[in-house]
């Protein structure tokens, strides 16, 4: 019982790493889309967002991608006997 339950903590930690990583990364995406010019000469120019600026939301959606690319090595790791007993089922 205590795979299973380390199992659920790993998914859920990913799920809510991956929520986050695709939310900041819809904030950048609309409010400091490439190429979007600087204050002055863009008036949809924000500088900032929920209290944030730009390096910020950057840093925290770096960051969330990091830890879900670190839980999902984790979650395969996890899994390794399963993925392995495929492989050679496969192989038959």
């Amino acid at each position: 019982m205590k795979r299973i339950k380390a199992l659920a903590l790993v998914d859920l930690l990913a799920l809510i790493s991956l929520v986050v990583m695709a939310g900041t990364g819809l904030v950048l995406f609309r409010f400091w889309p490439t190429g979007s010019g600087g204050a002055g000469k863009n008036p949809d120019f924000v500088n900032s967002f929920l209290g944030l600026n730009h390096h910020q939301w950057v840093l925290f959606h770096d960051w969330s991608a990091l830890v879900f690319i670190i839980l999902m090595a984790v979650h395969l790791a996890m899994h390794s006997g399963f993925m392995k007993s495929m492989i050679s089922s496969l192989r038959k």
